[in-house]
């Protein structure tokens, strides 16, 4: 995401410099997604099945939680 000249790439951002636009932001998400993974891999634990099949397992095992522990 950096230049030779370790600044950022231009043709990665929007015309504010700010946001990334769309060649921006699926480099960060290659970058960033490998690190997030690792780290939440740590915390995640194979279930007997997804309540929700689009949702990861961490946000299922809280769904699960909310069920048997239902908020007064």
């Amino acid at each position: 995401m950096l230049a030779a000249n370790g600044k950022p790439l231009a043709e990665i951002y929007s015309p504010d410099g700010l946001h990334m636009n769309d060649l921006g932001y699926p480099l960060f998400r290659d970058a960033v997604r490998p690190v997030l993974l690792k780290g939440e891999g740590e915390f995640e634990r194979p279930q007997a099945g997804p309540l929700y099949a689009s949702a990861t397992p961490s946000v299922n095992r809280h769904l699960s939680l909310r069920i048997q522990f239902p908020s007064r």
